[in-house]
Parts: C-alpha cells; structure tokens; sequence
C-alpha cells in the first residue's frame, strides 16, 4: 500500500487581455517545479463573474494584470477586497507597462499592498525569467499563506487608496488638430487606470475652461505649445501664476526639441516636457510616461521635472 499522498495541482487563475502573454504564462507554468493547473480570463469583467459564480471553488493564487479593459486590475483588487467570500484569495499583481522608474514603483508597489495585494510584479521579457518569477512568486505566496493559516503572520493591513485609483482620471488635452486629438483618445484606452478626457482646440477656449472649473480641475493638462489665439507659452505661464490653478500637473508637448524652449517651459512651472510623437505607438509611449508622473505628483505632493522623447 502507498502511503504517500497526492498533493492535488495548485489551482492558478489568470486575468489577462493579452492572448500571447496568456500563452507565454501557461508555458511558463509546465516549467516550473509546482503542479499547477490554470485557468484563463481575458478582462475585468469576466473575471469578477467568474469569481462570484465560483465563491466556493476559488483559485488558490489569481495573477491579475493590471491593464485589462471594461475593469481594470485597480478596481478588481479593489472589489475582491471588499467581498466577504473573495478577500482571502491571494492575488499577486503584474504589468508589462506603466513603470517609469523606481520611485513610482515603489509608490505603485505599497499602494497595491495596502489595497491587499499579495506581490506586485513585472513581466519578464523573456521565457526563462518568466519562469523564474513565477515559481519565485507562487512559492513566496505558498509559504505566506501557510503562515497566516497558522497565524503566525497576519493578512496586510488595509490603507486609505486615493480617490485616483478607483475613479477615472480627468484628464485634460489643449490641441486644435483634430487627428491628433483622435489618436490620443485611443491611446488611452491602453493604460491601466480609468480615464475621462475633455479636449479643447485653442488657447483661450483652454483658460476659460480652467477658470471656470477651477474648483474641480482635471488631474493633469496635456498643453501643446503651438496653439491658435493663446499659445502654450501663455497658457502655462497664466496658469503656474493663478492661485487656483498652479498647482495642475501641466505636460508641455511640441515637435520641437530646443532646449531653450525646454528650460523656459520648466522655469515656468512645467511638469514634463514630451516631443510630439509621430505615430500612434510612439503617444502611446508618452501617456504610458507622463501618466504616472501626474499620479505620483497626487501621492506624493512633490513636483518632479521630466523629458521625454519618445
């Protein structure tokens, strides 16, 4: 008689639009030293209907990537933390975008652990190190698991979550050409965090949007600096000079890349300077840069000055 017993696979649920990641993780999985069997959904919503439909067969791990349409990872988390039967399931939290250097990693990272998040981790370019961080993680994830059933350690402690993460973002975007302003609509539809955005095509039509919202100003103002009426120049200087409104997160994006233009817009009270992409991946690229800028600006209080060119 055999008296060893089967220790049944782990059961791994993973909430990811991307189907080439899906594939990359499910290979992935089949090399590392852990028996595990995965299940897959694609967004947001089909993830908490799964999880509400299966309160009482829940995964023992669910890997949730934070860039996923109709709900993203933010108000997931957020959900799964709120609901008596889902808060024990361990979710550990990962992204391939939406890092922009290690101070707001470490600001994305605590936030994401005080909304009780198990880890937060990036994915890996490559296979092999795909692997590694994944039997890394599950196996840190295992063992706290065990402590906390035990006692031994405590759930994490839930923090205040700024209104940022769970509400869309305001976004505001001064620019009169119209193909521009339809390639940055789509491009927001890439990022991780809910947005709302107003645009407005001239300088003056921009001052008197802001004067008269002062009380509830956007979260970051994309400005161009070639503007009919009232240029970028003029409307970043009569802002940083208004009471109300010079604290507004301004990023300053042109074609041009004169570095005097560049200082005089920073002197002025600039947030960030971006040369104007020339195709769709590139803006992209920037509101995937200049976005957490804004945020870590609302987390942080401070005011950090970037360049960046895509």
């Amino acid at each position: 008689m055999n008296d060893t017993e089967t220790t049944p696979p782990l059961k791994i649920l993973l909430a990811d639009d991307d189907m080439d990641d899906r594939n990359l993780f499910a290979e992935a999985l089949k090399g590392i030293p852990i028996a595990t069997q995965l299940t897959t959904v694609n967004n947001g919503e089909e993830l908490m209907d799964y999880l509400l439909g299966n309160t009482m067969n829940l995964p023992d791990i669910l890997f949730l990537d934070l860039s996923m349409p109709r709900k993203t990872g933010f108000e997931c988390l957020y959900e799964i933390k709120e609901d008596k039967n889902l808060v024990g399931l361990p979710v550990i939290m990962f992204t391939t975008s939406f890092i922009r250097g290690y101070e707001f990693e470490l600001t994305l990272t605590n936030t994401l652990s005080g909304m009780g998040a198990e880890d937060y981790i990036r994915k890996p370019a490559g296979f092999e190190q795909l692997k590694l961080t994944l039997q890394d993680s599950i196996t840190k994830a295992i063992k706290r698991i065990k402590l906390r059933k035990t006692g031994e350690i405590h759930a994490n402690s839930t923090q205040k979550i700024p209104d940022i993460v769970l509400k869309p973002m305001n976004i505001l975007l001064a620019d009169d050409d119209i193909d521009d302003c339809n390639f940055f609509i789509k491009a927001l539809q890439t990022i991780p965090f809910l947005t709302q955005l107003t645009t407005v095509s001239d300088g003056e039509q921009l001052m008197k949007y802001l004067y008269e919202n002062s009380q509830h100003l956007p979260h970051v103002l994309f400005l161009d600096i070639n503007m009919p009426l009232k240029n970028g120049f003029e409307c970043l200087s009569e802002i940083k000079q208004h009471e109300k409104l010079k604290d507004l997160p301004v990023v300053m994006y042109s074609t041009s890349n004169s570095q005097d233009n560049i200082n005089i817009l920073f002197n002025t009270g600039a947030d960030l300077y971006i040369r104007k992409p020339s195709n769709f991946t590139e803006l992209v690229q920037v509101i995937h840069h200049a976005l957490p800028i804004a945020v870590e600006n609302i987390f942080s209080n401070g005011k950090l000055k970037y360049i960046f060119n895509p």
